[in-house]
C-alpha cells in the first residue's frame, strides 16, 4: 500500500515515514490500512485464545466505518477538502470558538458516523486519505498518456516530462503499475495476505522499488545528457536566462519571471495584483495541491520575515503548501523555522537548478517549432 506522510508530504510504501519516522504521520491511500484496525498481538497463548474473536471484532468495525466513509465521502468529505486546507485540520483552535474541523465532525455525528468520537485521530486520517486519494486520481488523468507497451519506455515518456520530479512522484506511477497489473513481462506479481484487515497487497517478486528508481536515475541521466547537447547545439545568448540576468531583475520582474518559469514546468500558475498579495505573489496548483509563493529577489540573504510572511499567506488563503524562492540564500534561523513549518526554500543554488531546466526547455521549444516548419 502507498502512504503520504504529512509532515514531510512524500511518498512511500512503508507504515512510518522513512524520513520523519513514526507511525502517526504516514497515512495509506485506502482506511482500510490503519493500523486502528490491525490486530495487536496478546502473545501465542493470548492469539490462541482470543485472536480469532477480536479480529472478528475488528473487522465489523472497519465495515461499519468503511461503510459510512464512503457512504459521507461525497459530498461531505470531498467538499470539506475543497473548503478547507488539509493543514488547518491539524491546528487545534484555543479559543473558544469552534473552527471548521470541529463543525464538521459534528455534521458527521448528526449523521451517525459514531465511530469517529470511539477512535481518536480516526476522522483526521480520513479527511487526509480523501485528499490523498483526490491527488493521486488527479496524477493518473495527468499521466495516462505516458503509459506505453513496456515498463521502460513508460518510464522514459514519463521522465521526459517530469524531469527530476519523478523522484517525488515515482511511488505514485508504481502504485498505478501495481493496481493495473500493468508490465507483466517485466514484473512478476506475488498476491500475499496484508496483516492489515486481510486485505491484498502486490510487491514486486522481481523488481525492488530500489530497482526501478535505479532505472530511473539512469533514464533521466541520459534525458539530462541529450538536453544538454541540444543546449550545445543550439544556444541563442539572447533567449538563456543566467542567475546573473535574475540577479538584475527588480521584484515585479521577478515575479514575472517565476510564473513563467513554473508554467514551462508544467504547472498552473496564477500572480496576485501587485501590492496587494497579503505575502502571496503567486500560486502554483499541480496534482490538486495549492502552493503560494512569496518571491525574494534581494541583494542580501533572506531571513525570517519572508518565511513568516509565507506561512501567514498560506493560512490566510487556505493553500496546502508554501514556498519561498530568492536569488540568494536564507539565514539559518529562517531555515529553521521554514522547517518547522514544512515551507519549502528555493535558494540560489537551486534556483539555478530551475534555470537550467527552463532554458533546456526553450531550447527544446524551439526545436520543435524548427521540426514543424521543416514538415
Amino acid at each position: 500500500m502507498i502512504y503520504q506522510c504529512y509532515k514531510c508530504n512524500s511518498y512511500n510504501f512503508h507504515k512510518s515515514c522513512p524520513q520523519c519516522g513514526g507511525i502517526d504521520s504516514n497515512i495509506p491511500l485506502k482506511p482500510e490500512y490503519y493500523p486502528e484496525f490491525e490486530y495487536k498481538s496478546k502473545g501465542i497463548i493470548g492469539d490462541i485464545l482470543f485472536k480469532k474473536k477480536e479480529q472478528k471484532k475488528i473487522d465489523g468495525k472497519l465495515d461499519a466505518v468503511l461503510s459510512k466513509y464512503n457512504s459521507f465521502k461525497s459530498p461531505y468529505f470531498i467538499n470539506y477538502c475543497f473548503l478547507s486546507s488539509k493543514n488547518a485540520l491539524r491546528n487545534t483552535a484555543s479559543s473558544v470558538e469552534f473552527n471548521d474541523f470541529d463543525l464538521f465532525k459534528q455534521v458527521l455525528l448528526n449523521l451517525g458516523f459514531d465511530e469517529i468520537s470511539e477512535y481518536p485521530g480516526l476522522l483526521e486520517k480520513l479527511v487526509i486519505s480523501t485528499d490523498f486519494n483526490f491527488s493521486f486520481n488527479n496524477f493518473i488523468d495527468k499521466t495516462l498518456h505516458h503509459i506505453k507497451d513496456s515498463l521502460e519506455e513508460t518510464l522514459v515518456s514519463w521522465i521526459e516530462e517530469k524531469g527530476d520530479l519523478f523522484r517525488y512522484e515515482l511511488p505514485l506511477l508504481i502504485h498505478y503499475i501495481y493496481d493495473n497489473t500493468l508490465f507483466k513481462e517485466s514484473v512478476l506479481y506475488s498476491r500475499n495476505v496484508d496483516p492489515y484487515g486481510d486485505v491484498t497487497n502486490i510487491d514486486y517478486a522481481t523488481r525492488s522499488h530500489q530497482d526501478v528508481y535505479d532505472i530511473c536515475e539512469n533514464i533521466y541521466l541520459k534525458v539530462r545528457v541529450k538536453r544538454f547537447q541540444h543546449t550545445l547545439e543550439n544556444f541563442n545568448p539572447d533567449q538563456y536566462i543566467t542567475i546573473y540576468a535574475v540577479d538584475g531583475m527588480d521584484g515585479y520582474e521577478f515575479e514575472d519571471f517565476l510564473v513563467e518559469l513554473f508554467k514551462k514546468k508544467g504547472c498552473e500558475v496564477k500572480s496576485t495584483p501587485k501590492g496587494k498579495d497579503q505575502g502571496a505573489d503567486l500560486f502554483i496548483e499541480s496534482f490538486g495541491q495549492r502552493i503560494v509563493v512569496q518571491a525574494k529577489n534581494y541583494q542580501g540573504n533572506i531571513g525570517n520575515k519572508a518565511v513568516q510572511e509565507v506561512i501567514a499567506a498560506k493560512q490566510f488563503y487556505s493553500c496546502s503548501d508554501g514556498m519561498v524562492i530568492t536569488n540568494r540564500y536564507f539565514t539559518p534561523s529562517a531555515k529553521e523555522l521554514a522547517l518547522s513549518a514544512k515551507i519549502k526554500l528555493v535558494d540560489r543554488d537551486e534556483l539555478q537548478r530551475y534555470l537550467d531546466d527552463y532554458n533546456t526547455r526553450i531550447i527544446e521549444n524551439n526545436l520543435e517549432t524548427q521540426g514543424r516548419r521543416m514538415c
